[in-house]
């Protein structure tokens, strides 16, 4: 049966659902027009808020449809997923939330998508809901956000070159995120507290660099951990531990066991940050782990962040608009020629604005499928469900994405 909408967009009255609406009144216009959307959330007064920004970017958007939904009423959630063919999820934390959405959009055979990093509880529906997923023929993936869409793509286009064009792939591909401005949201805050407060035993299974991976995958372990510390030889840089690499590493990791032609049986992947010099890589280094360490084992630590950082809150207008990003991944083919990916974009924020922009237009690759859209279903990773289409639209909604070999 033919579903009303191609997207909904659950959580559109947070920082990051605005940002999404707002997305689509710039490029999409109206619902209906090229894209038939709606807004859902829980405070109809507020969507209607949201709605009349959108209007004054486009006075025709002022009619865009509403779905009042409580994600915590089945009934709320049921009759949403069942108008919809995609539903791109941008409110947490998912932990809390996210399982009556997927559960419901299993049950009425509709796509999903969200923004989450908080891979323990990616981990645990991936494990539930995987072969539900299968069975019923539709995508549901998350991670589509700043963690970790361009880190899985960067990795993804290095990987395909090099088997275009070097006879096959990377043994090994280093992403380093060159530079980059943002800010953070309260629930941004607040869903990696819910993260490090849980039980020492989750705590554990969800450093497994191998908690994405496809079930009966035959990719190699990872040998080494993924945050990099150190001089790039490729690519002439000093590298410290990124924060977001224990979630990037295990969507990428988690790629490459879906696409083992492209990546290879014995991948390894590696993920930094740019730094100015060697004393730097290794100071930051230790600070980020003395700062993980306070976080999980001072309560009264995670009590004042918490307090510092109330949900609702987000970065201001002018670093949201100001923000960018600029990440660089390499590897060495077998034939000894290097591959480069760049990819960078100066539209905004990368955890909110440009967050935004990826998760609806992850959402709109499963509504508008193209030929090399992967026929992939299940609980999958970015890339393994969007594959090269998503390079296409982000590119499209200029991004600016760079692949080079050379000697």
């Amino acid at each position: 049966m033919a579903k009303e909408f191609d997207v909904v967009v659950w959580g559109a009255t947070g920082v990051a659902g605005k940002q999404a609406a707002l997305h689509l009144t710039r490029k999409y216009g109206p619902s209906g027009k090229s894209v038939r959307y709606a807004l859902a959330g829980r405070d109809e007064a507020k969507l209607k808020a949201v709605v009349e920004t959108m209007a004054k970017i486009n006075p025709d958007c002022a009619e865009t449809p509403l779905i009042v939904c409580n994600a915590t009423k089945k009934e709320d959630v049921t009759s949403m997923a069942s108008r919809t063919r995609v539903i791109a999820a941008l409110a947490g934390p998912f932990n809390r939330i996210g399982e009556a959405i997927i559960s419901a959009c299993i049950e009425n055979g509709t796509n999903y998508c969200d923004i989450t990093g908080e891979v323990g509880w990616v981990g645990e529906m991936m494990k539930k809901y995987g072969k539900a997923a299968e069975d019923a023929k539709v995508k549901i993936v998350s991670c589509c956000g700043f963690d970790s869409i361009p880190f899985d793509l960067a990795a993804f286009l290095v990987q395909r070159k090099a088997s275009e064009e070097c006879g096959g792939p990377c043994g090994s591909v280093s992403t380093v995120m060159i530079d980059a401005k943002g800010g953070f949201s309260g629930g941004t805050v607040h869903s990696l507290l819910d993260a490090v407060s849980e039980p020492w035993s989750k705590l554990k299974e969800s450093r497994n660099n191998e908690l994405f991976a496809k079930p009966g995958s035959t990719l190699a372990p990872q040998r080494k951990d993924p945050m990099d510390l150190g001089f790039d030889p490729i690519l002439k840089v000093w590298k410290a531990p990124f924060l977001m690499t224990p979630v990037n590493a295990k969507v990428v990791r988690g790629t490459a066991s879906r696409l083992p032609e492209m990546y290879g049986k014995n991948f390894q992947y590696f993920e930094s940050m740019k730094v100015p010099n060697g004393l730097i890589a290794y100071l930051a280094g230790g600070f980020l782990a003395l700062a993980f360490g306070i976080l999980v084992f001072l309560p009264p630590a995670r009590w004042l962040l918490r307090k510092l950082m109330p949900q609702g809150s987000g970065p201001s207008e002018e670093l949201m608009n100001t923000g960018y990003m600029i990440l660089k991944s390499a590897g060495v083919a077998h034939n000894g020629r290097k591959v480069i990916a760049q990819i960078s974009s100066h539209e905004g924020d990368p955890g909110y604005k440009e967050t935004a922009k990826m998760a609806v237009e992850s959402a709109l690759c499963v509504a508008f499928p193209k030929e090399d859209t992967p026929k992939t279903v299940g609980y999958l990773t970015p890339l393994s469900a969007f594959g090269g289409t998503l390079e296409e639209r982000l590119k499209d909604a200029k991004w600016k994405i760079d692949v080079a070999v050379s000697d």
